[in-house]
């Protein structure tokens, strides 16, 4: 009913979002970063006590703590998806429509 190729193609939209989670982890790097050359306790990140921080760094770390959250269940949909081959064009727009989204 599916091919092999179709099956394995839900893992692109899969790895696309793994590359945001890793460009929110270095925009959150930067931010912190950011915030101690600006003048932040950097002790406050040991044990996270002392002035809150900036508001810039807790959007970053927000939008990071974000992507293990709702695309854990996409990544379960997917793999499902793919172990009971159930790849369709139908499974991909879906899953192209949250990876854009």
């Amino acid at each position: 009913m599916f091919n092999a190729a179709n099956q394995a193609s839900i893992f692109v939209a899969m790895l696309v979002i793994v590359a945001l989670t890793l460009v929110a982890f270095a925009r959150m790097g930067a931010a912190r970063g950011a915030a101690v050359k600006g003048g932040h306790p950097a002790d406050y990140y040991k044990a996270h006590l002392g002035p809150p921080e900036p508001e810039a760094t807790v959007a970053a770390v927000r939008h990071y703590g974000n992507l293990f959250e709702l695309p854990t269940l996409f990544y379960a949909a997917c793999l499902t998806a793919f172990v009971l081959p159930a790849v369709g064009t139908w499974t991909l727009i879906f899953a192209w429509a949250f990876v854009v989204m």
